[in-house]
């Protein structure tokens, strides 16, 4: 594609593999900020007036040169899985949500899932209403509009994200996907057991998995993700639980409240593991 080729300047672009983006390994890094997250810098730097549609953010990207030689390292950047969004859009000439909704989310018995908008108006009928902790103060809107927002409602453009941290679902409809894609014969795989095998592959070192950040060997899968307003966890064990967390606020401590969560299911799995249903609990 031409409209994008052409604002290539680095020629390592076109030996990244679909593989390496999914493992943060494709040559992006945060040196020049998080470009999902950097919206009013980008429009700034670029002479914008509205913020960047897909096309034109990718362009931008393209135009820069690579932190690394893709395969050669790991870094963890959003415009990789991004940009895994829009290949599906370019090979299936579909949106990236309603390609999910219908190939994969309706056929794991998952109905709401979507792509969350940026502002409180814009909450669906079963979304949360997220918060900042007391003491955040309002922070100028990612569009550059002058207006000063609650982090969580106006910060940053969540909704161009796509695959990269934008959708909102339950903690229930999470378990669910979980559910269908671990290989696990109780509830059926909305993909095949050689997908599984290989997006569930324990790497070494400390590399990541396919979508997971680690699928240790007779340890729990792993998953985290946090945003202003908002942070998940996702445990899949080998015993077949599926453990959730997800707030509709924000903290201080980082990553180190995905480990206090951990350690927190495991306090729970020791007192309460017995008491657990032993059956398939998304049948009525």
């Amino acid at each position: 594609d031409t409209f994008y080729v052409n604002s290539i300047r680095d020629k390592r672009y076109f030996d990244i593999t679909v593989e390496q983006l999914l493992r943060h390994k494709a040559g992006f890094t945060n040196y020049a900020g998080d470009a999902i997250f950097s919206t009013r810098y980008i429009m700034q730097q670029n002479h914008l007036t509205t913020p960047p549609d897909h096309r034109t953010l990718l362009r931008i990207v393209l135009r820069r040169h690579l932190g690394y030689t893709p395969g050669t390292a790991q870094r963890y950047c959003n415009i990789g899985y991004t940009l895994l969004s829009l290949i599906i859009e370019k090979r299936t000439g579909m949106s990236y949500e309603n390609f999910m909704q219908r190939y994969v989310l309706y056929p794991a018995g998952c109905y709401d899932f979507h792509i969350a908008g940026n502002y409180l108006k814009d909450r669906r009928p079963n979304e949360t209403v997220y918060y900042m902790h007391s003491s955040s103060v309002p922070v100028p809107e990612f569009n550059n509009s002058g207006r000063m927002v609650v982090r969580c409602y106006g910060e940053n453009d969540i909704t161009t994200a796509l695959g990269a941290g934008a959708w909102v679902a339950s903690a229930a409809e999470l378990c669910r996907l979980v559910a269908s894609i671990d290989g696990d014969r109780i509830v059926p795989d909305v993909i095949s057991p050689q997908a599984v095998k290989l997006m569930t592959q324990e790497m070494p070192d400390h590399q990541f998995s396919l979508g997971w950040n680690f699928t240790p060997r007779n340890r729990p899968w792993i998953r985290t993700g946090s945003l202003v307003g908002t942070s998940a966890l996702v445990l899949r064990y080998p015993d077949g639980e599926c453990w959730v967390f997800i707030t509709n606020t924000s903290t201080w401590k980082g990553h180190k409240f995905s480990q206090d969560t951990m350690a927190l299911f495991e306090k729970l799995r020791k007192r309460f593991g017995s008491k657990m249903p032993k059956r398939n609990m998304f049948i009525n």
